[in-house]
C-alpha cells in the first residue's frame, strides 16, 4: 500500500513538474537582483515587495517558481499548481498580508490572477499605508486597516 502511494505521489509531481518545464520552456532561474532587473526595472514598484512575494510563491507553491514571471496566469497556464494543496493559495495571501502588514480583501485576491498583479497590489497597498500611516481616512475619522 505505501509503495502504491509513493508511486502515485511520484507519477503525480513529476506529471506537474513537466507540465512547468513546458510552461517555463526557455527560461532561465534567476536570483533575486535578476528578477527584479528583468521585471521591474522601471522603479514602478518597491524590490522588497516584488522580491518578497516572489519568496512567498517559492515558499508556498510545491514546484520550482523561480523561472515565474509576473505576467504568468494562475487562472490560465499554471492553474494546475493549487492542485498539490488546496489551500496554498489562502496560505500564500496570508502569509503576504503579515509580511507587508496589509488587508488584502477576497475580492482583491481573487482578482489578482498573476504574480504581477498580486505584487502591484501589495505595493500600492504598502505606499497608501506610508502616504497616512495612522490608517485614517481624509476627514481624519476612524483609522481603516489597508
Amino acid at each position: 500500500m505505501i509503495t502504491a502511494l509513493k508511486r502515485w505521489y511520484l507519477d503525480w509531481t513529476t506529471r506537474d513538474e513537466r507540465t512547468l518545464d513546458r510552461v517555463f520552456e526557455g527560461r532561465s532561474l534567476l536570483s533575486d537582483d535578476e528578477f527584479y532587473e528583468r521585471y521591474f526595472a522601471d522603479g514602478s514598484v518597491s524590490k522588497a515587495v516584488a522580491v518578497g512575494i516572489r519568496a512567498a510563491f517559492i515558499e508556498h507553491v510545491p514546484l520550482d517558481m523561480r523561472r515565474l514571471a509576473p505576467e504568468d496566469s494562475f487562472g490560465r497556464e499554471l492553474q494546475f499548481v493549487w492542485s498539490h494543496d488546496s489551500l496554498a493559495d489562502v496560505e500564500l495571501i496570508l502569509d503576504v498580508e503579515k509580511k507587508f502588514d496589509v488587508s488584502i480583501s477576497e475580492r482583491e485576491g481573487r482578482e489578482a490572477l498573476t504574480m504581477g498583479d498580486l505584487i502591484r497590489l501589495v505595493d500600492r497597498k504598502v505606499k497608501e499605508k506610508k502616504a497616512d500611516p495612522a490608517g485614517t481616512d481624509s476627514f481624519g475619522a476612524l483609522p481603516l486597516r489597508v
